[in-house]
This record gives C-alpha cells, structure tokens and sequence, in this order.
C-alpha cells in the first residue's frame, strides 16, 4: 500500500501516525499532528482510531521497477515521483499491446479523462452499453464488465479500479491511497 505524499524510501525520525489501539494503520506518515488529523477525518474519523507521535523508521515502498513490462502483469500501480515523494497515483492496465492508466484523485477533470479511458476499452472490445458484459455511464460513475478484465471502474469521487479475470484487483482512492490484492 502506498499513498500520495509517502516517501518511496524509509525515512526515520518523529512522525505523527494513525492508531487503532497497538495497531499502526497502513497509512502515512504525516509531518505533523494537523496533517495526521486531517487524514483521519479525511476517513470519516472511525472510532477508535486516533493520531499518535511515533518514532522510527516509516516508508518506503519496498521494491519497485520503473519497467512495467518487468511485472508480467496485465494491470499494475503507477506512480508519478518526485525528489523521492509520490506525487500522483494510477491504476494502470494493457490492452491492445499498450498502457492506458486511470489516475485516482478527486476531481472533476480526473473522472473525465478516466471515462474516457474507459470508453476507449468498451470501443477496442466492442462492448454494448447497459449491459453484463458490457458498460455503463453515469455521472458518478463509469465502468465496463468484459474484455480482458472482470471490470474497469472509475467514480465520481476519484476512487479506480480494475479488476483482473479473477476477484483480485488494484485500486487508488480520491486521495491517494493505492495498493493490489493478491
């Protein structure tokens, strides 16, 4: 799991982290106690979950390829860095023999050019609309069933999804949270 603003290297030091009693969640860092908060209600603020300084070592994505190709996959995670930072996240997936990649962020401009992508892969495969297999259009939403892919998804809110042939996917979330089932 990953998330807009995290280093990809371990960084040690004081960090502010959220907390569901000796559980550390998988989110953050932050830098301070506003942006942890910040965070934390970003979620709906879920009970028993609070903000705590912590020091240690926190970050790092592990490994990681700047060759997509390298993973064998059909549909992965992107990731736009900066001076060691995750700036942008995508969902990104291959048809076609080329990469089409849908970012998560909530915006308007965003859910746009994702509908978009998703328009493009119903036209490639020829999908009806208001079908299964097949795709749907909303203004909350825009996702197809079929083609290579179980589905392909993005919302209103900035949450992408795909999900391969079987129930595993990977995902991004409006805000930058992103990361794959296996």
């Amino acid at each position: 799991m990953a998330q807009n603003g995290s280093s990809i290297v371990p960084v040690s030091g004081t960090k502010y982290v959220i907390t569901y009693g000796n559980q550390v969640a998988p989110l953050g860092p932050y830098e301070t106690q506003s942006a942890c908060q910040t965070a934390l209600e970003g979620f709906g603020s879920p009970a028993g979950y609070s903000c705590q300084e912590q020091t240690g070592t926190f970050g790092g994505v592990g490994e990681y390829t700047t060759d997509a190709s390298t993973l064998n996959k059909t549909y992965y995670l992107k990731h736009d860095v900066e001076d060691d930072i995750i700036t942008a996240s995508y969902v990104c997936f291959v048809y076609n023999n080329a990469e089409h990649c849908m970012k998560g962020e909530d915006s308007g401009e965003s859910f746009e050019a994702n509908t978009q992508i998703i328009k493009d892969y119903q036209t490639f495969y020829n999908l009806p609309n208001n079908a299964n297999p097949g795709c749907n259009f909303s203004s909350s939403n825009s996702n197809c069933h079929g083609g290579g892919f179980r589905q392909v998804i993005a919302f209103g809110d900035g949450n992408v999804y795909v999900y391969g042939p079987s129930p595993e996917y990977c995902t991004v979330t409006g805000v930058g949270v992103s990361g794959c089932t296996e």
